[in-house]
């Protein structure tokens, strides 16, 4: 066997034990520390995303349809790509995942890359894992680890892994509801009873945190036409007006995380005449998080009945709910929807540095792997030349 063939055996090999290392890691652990159940952090699909980084710009396309999306359209014979993407951090930042999406037959097919380093996008992924478990089962089980580990989580958001998906020429409905086409669920499979230990995070000793799962659902035929928007004699329909009492309006409903927007109280009375000087308290009455804030708590309306308030949406995606509550003019509440609208490019590593115990398990299979190879490869060719 030339030098060629000896790396390429290293590297194949190298390759399985990885797989079968953090398969055998995740599960371990996954059974053992029932106390890291619950939800820390967030992985959501994405079925229309960017295609593949350029292997040498590292650069992915233009993404058409920025942020994070759950329910997608697309033409039968078309492909798409689909992302995992970090939506929501865990405590402590990212020291390493492992992810296993699932999708239901009928519809769409996998196209597997060449390179399960093609699929990684997490800026911090210096060892990807990937096995294809179709068939028997239509699912896809990847993960990443940094070499040498961090010694501080990382905090990238955004895609950590792209795959190539198509709708099938002639997809097969699957009991899809009236007026729907044939659809696959796209979804992340939980870490709890999943043999190859299902989606999770490691934390700094490669022990399990247990994410938030977000799917997606892909319908294989031409997206529904969008209404036509009610037109009066005077042109559009204007927006609902004010209410008596207290009314709450955001200048966006809609905020990428880690973004605010601008919150208008308005006070009216019955006759729908500004309130002033009308004391209003407003709160963060719900949230998918922790780290969503409105600023400042307590108002004072001007003469036109109004007060302004900022509200900072967090880091995590979902509804927050804003609660304004001005006394005997009464209360009420705004929802405010929280995306990932428009994914980095990069993220943001930890400084590369010592490792723990959990992680040297992998790396060193790794290492070993490499290593057996070469020798098993140069043992065999001084045998043949002797």
């Amino acid at each position: 066997m030339n030098l060629a063939g000896r790396v390429r055996f290293a590297g194949l090999l190298a390759v399985a034990l990885v797989v079968s290392a953090m398969a055998v890691l995740a599960f371990g652990h996954t059974q053992a520390d029932t106390s890291l159940a619950g939800g820390d952090g967030t992985l959501a699909v994405d079925c229309d995303a960017a295609g593949p980084a350029d292997p040498d710009t590292g650069d992915r396309p233009a993404d058409p349809n920025p942020g994070v999306q759950a329910d997608c359209f697309h033409a039968p014979g078309s492909t798409f790509h689909v992302d995992i993407a970090v939506t929501a951090l865990p405590a402590g930042g990212i020291f390493g995942f492992q992810t296993k999406l699932r999708w239901t037959e009928g519809a769409v097919n996998y196209a597997e890359s060449a390179d399960p380093g093609d699929d990684a996008l997490w800026p911090d992924c210096d060892i990807p894992a990937r096995s294809n478990n179709y068939p028997p089962e239509p699912s896809v089980f990847s993960g990443c680890v940094p070499l040498p580990a961090l010694t501080t989580g990382s905090t990238y958001m955004g895609a950590v892994f792209v795959y190539e998906f198509s709708c099938k020429a002639d997809p097969v409905p699957l009991s899809p509801p009236p007026g729907e086409g044939p659809l696959s669920e796209l979804t992340l499979i939980p870490a709890a009873g999943d043999p190859q230990g299902g989606t999770i995070f490691l934390d700094a000793n490669a022990n399990p945190i247990i994410p938030n799962l977000v799917g997606a659902i892909v319908t294989c035929e031409a997206p529904p036409t969008e209404p036509t928007p009610t037109q009066g004699p005077d042109g559009p329909t204007p927006t609902p007006p004010l209410e008596e009492g207290v009314n709450i309006t955001a200048e966006d409903g809609t905020v990428a995380a880690g973004g605010s927007t601008t919150l208008t109280i308005t006070v009216l009375d019955a006759s729908l005449n500004p309130v002033a000087d009308a004391a209003c308290t407003v709160s963060v009455s719900d949230q998918p998080g922790t780290t969503a804030s409105v600023s400042p708590t307590s108002v004072t309306t001007d003469v036109n009945g109004e007060a302004e308030v900022t509200l900072n949406v967090g880091s995590t995606v979902g509804t927050v709910e804003v609660t304004a509550d001005c006394g005997d003019n009464g209360s009420q509440v705004l929802a405010v929807e929280v995306v990932v609208a428009g994914l980095p490019p990069t993220g943001v590593g930890a400084a590369d540095g010592g490792m723990n115990a959990g992680l040297w398990a992998i790396i060193g299979l790794v290492l070993a792997a490499a290593a057996a190879g070469l020798a098993l490869s140069g043992w065999r060719s001084v045998r043949t030349r002797a």
